[in-house]
C-alpha cells in the first residue's frame, strides 16, 4: 500500500515515542498482513546469509549473528505475552526485560543456525495464531509494559518492525 503511514493511524498513548524508529518499517495497514509479510522479508535475507557469518559480529561486544536471532525470538515471546496478558484485560504492569542479559543466557552460539531458524518460524506462527484469534475490539486494548502504555495493535505491528529493525541490522553490519 503506497503513501501508508503507521504513526498516523496509531495514538500517541499507543505507544512509546523511542519504538516510533521501529514502527515506521511498518508499510502496510493490517499487524497480520504485516506479521505475513515480514516473514517473507526474514525468509529472504536469512536465505543470503552464509555460514561463516553465523557467529560473527561486526565489533567486539556486538552479539553474533546466532545471538540476534535468539534476541529476536526472545522479544516475539515476550511481546506475544504482552499480547495475550492486554487482551485479556490485565490491569497489572507487566515486567520489562533486560535484552543483553537475554542473550548471555541463551546459548545461541552453541546452537544450529537452522535449530533458530526453525524456532523462530514456530514462534511466528504462533503470534499469526494469536491475531488471527484477538477479537477487533480488543486491538485497542491498553496495558503497562516496562512501565509504559502500549496498545495491543502497537504490539502487533511491533513484532512485525522490530524483526525488520534487525533484519536492516543484519544487512548493513553483518554481510
Amino acid at each position: 500500500m503506497n503513501g501508508f503511514n503507521l504513526i498516523d493511524v496509531l495514538d500517541t498513548e499507543e505507544y512509546v515515542a523511542y519504538q516510533t524508529k521501529y514502527l515506521e518499517l511498518i508499510k502496510e495497514e493490517g499487524v497480520l498482513r504485516n506479521l505475513h509479510s515480514s516473514l517473507f522479508i526474514f525468509n529472504e535475507v536469512i536465505e543470503t546469509i552464509p555460514p561463516d557469518k553465523y557467529l560473527f559480529s561486526y565489533a567486539t561486544g556486538k552479539w553474533s549473528l546466532q545471538e540476534v536471532l535468539s534476541h529476536i525470538i526472545d522479544t516475539e515471546r515476550i511481546f506475544q505475552y504482552r499480547v495475550l496478558c492486554i487482551s485479556r484485560g490485565e490491569q497489572q504492569e507487566l515486567p520489562g526485560f533486560e535484552e543483553d542479559d537475554y542473550v548471555l543466557n541463551s546459548n545461541a552460539n552453541q546452537r544450529t543456525f537452522d535449530s533458530l531458524i526453525n524456532e523462530f518460524w514456530a514462534v511466528r506462527a504462533s503470534s499469526i495464531q494469536l491475531f488471527e484469534n484477538i477479537e477487533p475490539s480488543k486491538m485497542n486494548f491498553i496495558g503497562v509494559a516496562s512501565k509504559n502504555t502500549i496498545s495491543v495493535r502497537a504490539l502487533g505491528y511491533l513484532l512485525s518492525a522490530h524483526m525488520l529493525h534487525h533484519l536492516n541490522i543484519i544487512k548493513e553490519r553483518y554481510l
